[in-house]
């Protein structure tokens, strides 16, 4: 369970479905806000990935969004990618963006190739 502002580093296999569940505290419902998530090589780069609600982000419960990523989007990003990610979000009705989590992103490729089955 998080509460705003922690820290969460990610690992992403290239090449397949990517899925990160964030469990908010009770206090927080996924309701009442809109949420965005950034993925670039470092915090003054342009963005690698964008997730929105219903792209990438889905609001599974009350407490809980989940981040998908489909395996043609990693599959795209570099062999031995490196960078950094945030979800940031902002309620509905107004009000200051919120740092919820931020962390470093790996990906990490693969061995094996359908060229050899």
């Amino acid at each position: 369970m998080i509460t705003a502002e922690q820290y969460q580093d990610i690992q992403i296999m290239q090449n397949t479905d990517f899925e990160n569940t964030i469990t908010f505290a009770d206090t927080h419902d996924t309701g009442d806000y809109d949420y965005r998530v950034i993925i670039a090589k470092d915090f003054s780069s342009a963005a690698d990935i964008t997730l929105t609600v219903g792209a990438g982000l889905t609001k599974t419960g009350d407490h809980v969004l989940t981040m998908t990523i489909a395996d043609t989007v990693t599959d795209d990003l570099a062999d031995n990618y490196e960078g950094v990610w945030e979800l940031v979000s902002k309620k509905t009705s107004g009000g200051k963006l919120t740092r919820e989590i931020q962390g470093d992103v790996v990906v990490s490729p693969g061995l094996i190739t359908v060229a050899d089955f």
